[in-house]
């Protein structure tokens, strides 16, 4: 389905991950179906690239529109894993 919010902020993965140590940039990892993922959620205007490893050379880049909804989830996740460090 095709997502309007996503189209409009696709050109954003390199610069999410370009400027990845941002105070804008909130970094976590959390383990999802045995892999480590890693997120950089971009809270302000509600994007998020997610990296999965899929082997030592390979990773798949995720990216979408964060939600409403999915708000709270991934500030909850934010915070654990902030407070795990």
């Amino acid at each position: 389905m095709f997502d309007k919010y996503r189209a409009n902020r696709i050109h954003w993965v390199k610069q999410i991950l370009t400027q990845k140590d941002s105070p804008k940039i909130k970094y976590f990892e959390k383990i999802d179906q045995g892999y480590l993922k890693r997120h950089y959620w971009f809270e302000e205007k509600d994007f998020v690239v997610i990296l999965k490893p899929v082997s030592d050379t390979l990773m798949i880049v995720t990216a979408f529109y964060v939600e409403k909804l999915k708000k709270d989830d991934f500030q909850w996740d934010y915070e654990k894993y902030r407070e795990s460090l």
